[in-house]
């Protein structure tokens, strides 16, 4: 049991690290554009303001093509949270109607 959780982490840890690496390739760029291309002289003021615009449109964009995706990682959550208390419910009525070894005898006689 804990080998499937141990992998079921490093797969989750995997996904995470490829969804945080495309946003965060974002900010770098960002980053570099503002601060550091006008620094080197690589970009003028009005440039930059231009630079700045289209950065800000590009992320905006890429986000709201995202959010069906994030609302259904919500419904998908609360579904398997619904599933999780469904069969804890399940065991623990089967655990209940069980009979305990040895406690009740049959017998086949008629």
């Amino acid at each position: 049991m804990t080998r499937i959780r141990d992998l079921r982490i490093q797969v989750g840890f995997a996904i995470s690290d490829g969804i945080l690496i495309p946003f965060s390739i974002w900010y770098i760029a960002i980053f570099i554009i503002i601060f550091l291309f006008p620094y080197a002289g690589l970009l003028s003021k009005q440039t930059l303001v231009q630079a700045f615009q289209v950065i800000l449109y590009i992320p905006v964009t890429f986000i709201l093509e995202q959010l069906p995706y994030v609302f259904l990682a919500g419904i998908s959550v609360k579904r398997i949270a619904m599933l999780e208390n469904r069969l804890t419910r399940l065991i623990q009525t089967s655990v209940k109607k069980q009979p305990v070894c040895g406690t009740e005898r049959q017998s086949f006689s008629t």
